[in-house]
């Protein structure tokens, strides 16, 4: 094969000096002159972070304390997909202090309004020692942009319960309320 190494480029938001997740695209033309591009996902992180809390495991999302402002997600959830627990909800350790939630809207649009998989919200958030919730980013696929903010975001290690309140476009704002009820 010829050696296209000449044709590679690569973007980056790479910063070494936040914690964080980034993102490196790279990108290359082929012999017949063809774009090809792959995406690596980088997280930068504190090598002494000792997590004192860990979050991990499966989560359902609490149907009644979770609303959108106008009613609860069970009183959507009969209007939409009859469905009686959003679960299936990961979060996994992406490296020390650093967490992915598979689906930050506790399920709001990929099992309540039914549009599946390709519409949860993955984002990625770190926990400090007291609870307090951040949130690094987020991605849905299905609609290639994500969250605003999240804010009032604690984890209690108690109960195993996290809570927050979330902003989408500006237009959908919801309180979502998870519970563990399984490790990893």
């Amino acid at each position: 094969g010829t050696d296209v190494s000449s044709r590679v480029s690569s973007e980056s938001n790479v910063n070494i000096n936040q914690i964080g997740v980034y993102h490196i695209r790279y990108t290359v033309l082929n012999d017949i002159w063809v774009l090809s591009e792959v995406t690596r996902t980088v997280a930068v992180y504190d090598p002494n972070d000792q997590d004192q809390i860990d979050i991990t495991g499966y989560y359902v999302t609490d149907m009644e304390a979770s609303n959108n402002g106008k009613g609860t997600f069970a009183s959507y959830s009969a209007q939409y997909t009859h469905i009686i627990q959003c679960n299936g909800i990961v979060i996994s350790q992406l490296c020390p202090g650093i967490y992915t939630v598979r689906d930050m809207t506790g399920g709001w649009y990929s099992q309540i309004r039914g549009y599946g998989t390709p519409y949860e919200m993955i984002g990625h958030i770190t926990i400090d020692d007291a609870g307090n919730v951040t949130l690094l980013d987020s991605h849905v696929a299905g609609w290639n942009n994500g969250l605003d903010y999240i804010e009032n975001a604690k984890y209690d290690a108690d109960t195993a319960t996290i809570s927050f309140d979330l902003s989408y476009l500006n237009a959908v704002f919801l309180h979502v309320v998870m519970y563990k009820i399984e490790d990893l």
